[in-house]
């Protein structure tokens, strides 16, 4: 079994995780923030392709790509803007199936 232990990592004023899992058990299914409500958030693979983007709040990224393909286990960088505060937060996320 993996444990996986979900962080804070960033600066900023709401909870975003380090690592997620998307394997259907209902936790730590959805790499999401809390409390941003009017954003865009952008996934890149390790080669800088984008894989995943949106700008709904009902839509934050469950580990498949743009077309609905499941992504492997792997490393992802992400960016997101948060356009109330005016602020763009990037880091990497861990996506573990």
């Amino acid at each position: 079994e993996i444990r996986t232990e979900v962080m804070d990592t960033l600066d900023c004023p709401f909870f975003l995780p380090n690592i997620f899992t998307p394997n259907g058990d209902g936790v730590n299914d959805i790499f999401y923030a809390t409390g941003v409500y009017d954003f865009s958030l952008n996934i890149f693979n390790r080669w800088g392709s984008t894989v995943f983007e949106s700008q709904n709040p009902g839509k934050w990224w469950d580990g498949t790509s743009k077309n609905g393909k499941r992504l492997p286990d792997g490393v992802y960088y992400f960016v997101l803007r948060d356009a109330n505060r005016m602020e763009t937060y990037k880091g990497t996320v861990t996506l573990i199936r």
